[in-house]
């Protein structure tokens, strides 16, 4: 596949000290790619990313952007709601939407999950609000660890 971006890449072993040019260009252009589709993004764990437009998305003639927001830690096991920061105007938001996965990121839900397992109860000025059921899918052991990033949120709005 590399050589789709440059063919002079050779596949033996010992140059890949003469390859680091090589290397470096296709790491750049898939760099100016990246940068042509997104935005603005943050360099850490909690990363944000903002897509730059899709033009197809309009409201009243307005270009919706996409929002990434990871929800990041939630036992959801023992808490049963959470508020995520979305650093967005909420007057400028058209529709929120979110992906949880288990402790093994083996299985994804789309919310609202089974209508009332979990859920995005509202957004305001500052934060998206999430809701799960007491008794439902993910009040469960399945959904208790804390040490990874519990899924995303998508925030589509207007500039």
């Amino acid at each position: 596949m590399a050589d789709q971006f440059n063919d002079s890449i050779p596949a033996v072993a010992n140059q890949i000290t003469e390859d680091v040019a090589d290397i470096a260009e296709t790491l750049g252009y898939i760099k100016d790619v990246f940068q042509n589709i997104v935005k603005t993004w943050n360099n850490t764990v909690a990363t944000t990313i903002y897509v730059n437009k899709f033009q197809d998305m309009t409201t009243a003639g307005n270009v919706c952007l996409l929002a990434v927001v990871d929800i990041g830690d939630w036992n959801m096991d023992t808490f049963d709601n959470l508020a995520v920061a979305h650093d967005l105007i909420a007057t400028k938001i058209r529709h929120v939407t979110a992906i949880i996965r288990n402790d093994a990121a083996t299985a994804y839900y789309p919310l609202p999950y089974k209508s009332t397992d979990a859920y995005i109860s509202n957004y305001d000025a500052t934060s998206v609000n999430f809701l799960r059921a007491g008794a439902g899918t993910f009040d469960s052991t399945d959904f208790n660890s804390t040490s990874f990033n519990r899924g995303w949120i998508y925030i589509w709005y207007v500039a």
